[in-house]
């Protein structure tokens, strides 16, 4: 895996007020060893939260994956588009990823972040962990480009936004995914998702579908990118 470039801030550096108004409803991380910690969410309906099943439900299913002998996510980079409140993220965290670009370009969204990201540093710094973490204030297509190669790129953008073509689109154009890495795209149930036309910008960015899984309304596709 590649080394977190050199604009990786140490999480426990990142300033952050806490208790900010935009920031008054909660979620918590479902899994792993910062399991039951409280996030805030943004306000506003800019950005939809992943739910907590689900997200056990999918980190259920990533610990069947192996990185040479190792459990995918450890010691990982991964990263979170759309990142919202940083819940996948940070769900990545506390199961073993060490390093996690986050990229969101909403202003209420991003104060919740960091205030999330700053708790998740702490909490891990009680049990004598660390990660390292970039917070990209950016549109997605104007991140792409810049982003560092990564184990698992988590993609939940709005529902039926017509993102995924532009996300494979971007994929093929600036690969972000290593080989053999996840790339895990959320979409309503009903989004037509596996079309032939689909098929083909999947092939042409180097992923292969291994499965789907779906979860009440949601449902979520996990590609490997081959060789």
């Amino acid at each position: 895996m590649a080394a977190p470039n050199s604009g990786f801030l140490s999480a426990r550096l990142l300033d952050v007020v806490p208790g900010s108004p935009h920031s008054t409803a909660v979620i918590a991380l479902a899994s792993g060893c910062l399991n039951g910690l409280k996030l805030k969410l943004p306000s506003g309906a800019q950005t939809r939260p992943s739910g907590e099943r689900l997200r056990q439900g999918i980190f259920n299913v990533l610990r069947g994956y192996q990185w040479e002998g190792a459990p995918l996510l450890e010691g990982a980079l991964v990263i979170d588009v759309f990142a919202g409140s940083g819940a996948w993220g940070l769900e990545a965290v506390s199961n073993g990823a060490t390093g996690v670009v986050f990229v969101e370009s909403h202003p209420n969204a991003l104060d919740a972040l960091r205030g999330n990201v700053t708790a998740a540093a702490q909490a891990l710094k009680r049990q004598g962990g660390r990660f390292k973490c970039n917070v990209m204030h950016s549109d997605v297509v104007e991140a792409y480009e810049r982003l560092p190669s990564c184990r698992v790129l988590f993609a939940d953008p709005p529902y039926s936004s017509g993102w995924f073509e532009k996300l494979l689109a971007l994929e093929e154009q600036t690969p972000a995914v290593e080989v053999g890495g996840l790339f895990i795209y959320e979409a309503h149930e009903k989004e037509p998702i596996l079309t032939p036309e689909h098929e083909q910008l999947a092939q042409r960015a180097g992923l292969d579908l291994r499965n789907d899984k779906k979860y009440g309304d949601s449902r979520v596709y996990f590609y490997v990118k081959r060789g």
